[in-house]
């Protein structure tokens, strides 16, 4: 009996993250640093793997950022964002009678989540001075994916498949809101990541909400 083709795991490498810690760091004393920690959801949106087998994943990360420039509406930073997608065993079934497998085959299903994290050097611009104030932002890292293992029983015959990480380069764009309260700053963003692996891209929609300090 055939088994579902999962897709490679992709996750975005954390190459350079030393650099960027230093780079945030040593900057001059006069900016705005800013400490930024969030989690969200994300959906998969391409390859048609990623989204028959994945519904929504959960997040979370941490960004340091700086201020540059007169206007202080430019901002320079480094983010890193982890990623889980829990398989959809609805979406394996699926597969399955496409197949032509019958409903009541007996199945069990044991791991395959999908992971990804995000490492990425952004800029982002600030469209107001003060108050709550939009943003747009950009960025370019690497991205891991990988895959824990996943264990199959369809029927009497059982499969175990072990998924490689993958290190491949990154991009993303986006918008969100910073509303100050009192010390910190509430931040929402909304952004499409696209990881450029060989073969199909993955693609997915982080939707992060978190505070700044």
């Amino acid at each position: 009996m055939a088994f579902p083709i999962l897709p490679r795991p992709r996750v975005v490498a954390s190459f350079g993250v030393t650099a960027g810690l230093l780079t945030v760091a040593a900057a001059p004393p006069a900016h705005a640093q800013s400490l930024r920690v969030g989690g969200g959801v994300a959906a998969p949106l391409e390859p048609s793997a990623f989204t028959d087998l994945y519904s929504l994943g959960f997040h979370g990360g941490l960004e340091l950022m700086d201020t540059v420039g007169k206007s202080k509406r430019t901002a320079l930073g480094f983010a890193v964002y982890h990623h889980r997608f829990a398989i959809d065993t609805e979406g394996v079934r699926d597969q399955w009678r496409a197949q032509g497998v019958p409903n009541d085959v007996p199945y069990e299903i044991h791991g395959g989540t999908f992971v990804a994290t995000e490492a990425y050097f952004y800029a982002r611009y600030a469209l107001a001075r003060s108050g709550a104030s939009p943003f747009l932002l950009g960025g370019a890292g690497a991205g891991i994916t990988d895959a824990t293992k996943l264990t199959v029983r369809l029927g009497d015959t059982t499969k175990e498949t072990d998924a490689k990480a993958n290190v491949d380069p990154m991009m993303t764009i986006g918008l969100g809101i910073d509303i100050p309260l009192g010390p910190v700053k509430l931040f929402g963003q909304a952004r499409v990541s696209l990881i450029l692996t060989d073969g199909d891209n993955t693609i997915m929609t982080p939707i992060t909400v978190g505070v700044g300090f």
